[in-house]
């Protein structure tokens, strides 16, 4: 690696130097360049075609697990949504069901009271009864 960068920096300073020379130095470094050119890209489709399976099953498992990714961001999106709908709904909900427990509160009292109303209603007849059969202490309780 290191050999490696040393012959770029190398190369890099062969290039600035014939660049700034001109002439004929100029265009024999271009073929140099050229050809290294050619030879690298020749080297490159090498690899490529050396490694063309694994590089396809490489492209393919990206491409389905960036598929699978925005499927999951989409379906994330439409949850967050649909909680954020609900949430909505809940709230507007509690405060009717709010109102709906006090009518229920209010209407038990109701029934209360008329099941009293009810048994005074009855009460006449009871301690009617209650004197007849001679229960006193029942017809005052009553009354």
């Amino acid at each position: 690696m290191a050999s490696s960068a040393r012959e770029s920096s190398q190369l890099l300073m062969a290039v600035i130097e014939s660049l700034s020379n001109g002439g004929d130095a100029r265009e024999s470094e271009k073929e140099r360049l050229m050809k290294k050119y050619y030879q690298a890209d020749e080297g490159i489709d090498k690899i490529v075609d050396e490694h063309h399976d694994s590089l396809t099953l490489s492209i393919r498992s990206y491409a389905k697990t960036a598929s699978h990714l925005t499927a999951s961001q989409q379906r994330v999106t439409f949850l967050k949504d649909s909680m954020h709908r609900c949430k909505k709904l809940l709230h507007c909900k509690r405060e009717y069901l709010l109102k709906l427990w006090v009518e229920s509160r209010e209407l038990r009292e109701i029934l209360k009271i008329l099941d009293k109303i009810e048994e005074v209603k009855g009460a006449p007849e009871q301690v009617s009864r209650h004197l007849a059969n001679k229960h006193y202490l029942l017809a005052t309780r009553l009354v």
